[in-house]
């Protein structure tokens, strides 16, 4: 049964033993009292099991769920059957929130509400405050933010319980990837209100214990895009509006490990001209598979992979910058600076 005005707390938990006492302690500490905390501990081999059972024998608000290893999605879901609250906040294991984290957050009035967040690169990303609510209100929501970064991510975020239950909503366990993203995706559907709120009050680690996860199959990418598609054409039929998940697409291609990029080329340049350049251009889609234009570009990405392996990193650089004229040459319209990306993507694959 909900309990109005308490707020769940859902900490997938999964190798994170070196951050997990500093993210239940962040959480704990919350200044809004009416909490519940939700620890799953996802089959971790480490000590992570036994430091949940500690505090929830400490503290009456930590519920600890200890399963068979599943993945983050399968992990989330088990931890809202066992939510109570009238809200859902999900945070990783490796992150921290202030101690005014949901006093800032909560309104029992929006379906969603959204802050900002601080990154361990000293990056900051905060949001002007707003309302939007009913037709109007989402529809200028959807063409002002629909396709920023926070979108793609679960924490940071209040989701409405009743909204989660009443609609049967789960994070798709076929995704390692984008699961985040295409959850968000259904869950829009059933929003009438929703507030962005002016706090940077949740602390997100890059490049941590979230990273194995990573190993993909190109084939999953394509399940994922897929499915980002279907849930982004059933929002713009609802509101009558053109929504694309081309960005959101793009997010999800560059994310892909450069190494697996190498083995899986052609795939993943099938796939880059389907979802974020639009497969509706059959010229362009011709020109991006042929032999002249294709080679080059993996053969320029291997060669660019010898010079990191060998030390000569400004070739490597110069051999990346060269491979964004040749799709510049292509499609002169379309954004790359996600092959800016790749260049420190490449260069994660060996250091």
């Amino acid at each position: 049964m909900m309990n109005q005005g308490l707020v769940s707390f859902i900490v997938p938990i999964y190798k994170a033993e070196r951050y997990i006492h500093k993210c239940i302690d962040s959480l704990l500490a919350q200044t809004y009292t009416d909490i519940e905390v939700i620890l799953v501990d996802d089959g971790s081999p480490d000590n992570c099991g036994v430091i949940c059972d500690d505090y929830a024998a400490r503290d009456k608000r930590v519920k600890v769920i200890h399963q068979q290893n599943g993945g983050v999605s399968a992990a989330r879901n088990r931890g809202l059957s066992y939510a109570a609250g009238e809200y859902v906040a999900f945070v990783d294991a490796d992150d921290l929130v202030t101690k005014d984290y949901i006093e800032e957050l909560f309104d029992n009035n929006a379906d969603l509400i959204i802050g900002g967040y601080k990154d361990t690169g000293n990056h900051t990303f905060t949001l002007s405050e707003g309302r939007y609510v009913g037709k109007d209100g989402l529809i200028e929501f959807y063409s002002t933010h629909f396709h920023r970064l926070y979108s793609t991510v679960p924490w940071g975020k209040l989701y409405k319980w009743s909204i989660i239950q009443e609609n049967k909503l789960s994070f798709d366990t076929h995704i390692r990837l984008g699961e985040d993203l295409v959850f968000n995706l259904r869950y829009l559907q059933y929003c009438s209100e929703i507030r962005l709120v002016n706090a940077t009050n949740y602390l997100y680690t890059t490049y941590s214990c979230t990273e194995e996860r990573y190993n993909l199959r190109i084939e999953e990418i394509r399940y994922t895009l897929e499915q980002m598609k279907e849930h982004v054409s059933v929002l713009s039929e609802k509101w009558n509006i053109n929504l694309s998940c081309k960005d959101s697409s793009a997010i999800v291609l560059a994310t892909y490990p450069m190494k697996k990029i190498l083995s899986d080329s052609r795939e993943y340049e099938i796939l880059y001209a389907q979802y974020v350049i639009g497969e509706n251009n059959a010229n362009l889609y011709e020109r991006l598979y042929s032999d002249n234009i294709c080679s080059p570009v993996i053969r320029g990405i291997r060669l660019a992979k010898m010079y990191i392996k060998t030390g000569h990193f400004f070739k490597a650089i110069d051999m990346m910058r060269k491979i964004k004229k040749v799709y510049r040459d292509i499609i002169p319209s379309v954004h790359f600076s996600r092959y800016d990306r790749a260049v420190a993507l490449l260069c994660r694959c060996f250091f």
